[in-house]
């Protein structure tokens, strides 16, 4: 088993342990509830949403218009997060807008179906992966080899002059702080990776692309399932080639938008970053 000690150049992108705290039984017993309630939804399906089954409504029995009348239905989704990383309260913002008027839609009667994209097309992934199948051939498969750089102490500010211009009292300056104390950059990607909480053992795997959607969509369904989100697991899925289903599902799209001359090829402009040689999309 390997070195796990974080280098003292990467402690600053750790995350700060939670302070201990006191008379939290109301807070505890209203988690336990939430938790129970939470498995509860899961084993019974409370948020499976099908279609009418021919028992319900037979076969043209009655009219599109008529069924949607019958039974009203609501259909929400939101930008897929990208698979690069775990979640942040940026994503928690945007998924309490679905969540929220899922919710709502439900209790107006509707049948509410929330599926659960995740994003791994594009190049971030492809990079990332390339830069730690590089830095594994430079510092080893547990990054034995990587020597701790110094940590770069910030330099004091120069006391004002008496012939020198005069402070303008309307702009502030911090210059106390663990942030202004020193300054720690994550040099190479075996360092975010670290900073996200991934054990040294297993940042090597995250080499080969596709380790990244096998390690990633799961800790986001955990995360969204903790915040309570009325999502239809059964409907989750990956991007790319890697789920044939919605593969073939955008190449429809693109041939159906292509014939309906919505779209051509041809070219346009981009911006190229030539030191990753990257195009950015």
């Amino acid at each position: 088993m390997g070195d796990t000690s974080v280098p003292k150049a990467l402690e600053g992108l750790q995350i700060s342990k939670t302070k201990e705290l006191k008379g939290t039984e109301k807070r505890d017993s209203l988690r336990a509830w939430e938790l129970e309630c939470q498995t509860m939804w899961e084993q019974k399906g409370f948020f499976h949403a099908d279609a009418p089954t021919t028992a319900e409504v037979p076969s043209r029995s009655i009219s599109a218009a008529e069924l949607r009348d019958k039974y009203p239905k609501w259909f929400g989704t939101i930008a897929y997060p990208y698979m690069n990383g775990v979640l942040h309260i940026g994503h928690a913002f945007s998924f309490s807008k679905v969540e929220f008027t899922a919710g709502w839609e439900r209790m107006n009667g509707r049948r509410a179906l929330w599926p659960q994209g995740y994003h791994c097309t594009g190049l971030p992934i492809k990079v990332c992966a390339d830069k730690l199948t590089a830095e594994v051939k430079l510092f080893g498969q547990e990054f034995e080899k990587y020597e701790e750089e110094p940590v770069v102490e910030a330099t004091p500010a120069p006391a004002p002059t008496k012939g020198g211009k005069k402070e303008d009292v309307t702009k502030f300056s911090a210059t106390k702080g663990k942030m202004n104390a020193k300054t720690v950059k994550a040099k190479y990607q075996f360092q975010i990776m670290l900073s996200m909480g991934i054990p040294k053992q297993e940042i090597h795997r995250f080499a080969d692309a596709q380790y990244w959607l096998e390690y990633f969509p799961p800790l986001c369904k955990s995360h969204l399932s903790q915040l309570g989100c009325r999502i239809d697991w059964r409907r989750q899925f990956v991007t790319t080639d890697a789920n044939p289903f919605y593969d073939s599902f955008v190449s429809w799209q693109m041939r159906k938008l292509k014939e309906l001359e919505k779209i051509k090829f041809g070219r346009s402009l981009a911006t190229t970053v030539f030191r990753s040689r990257s195009t950015p999309g």
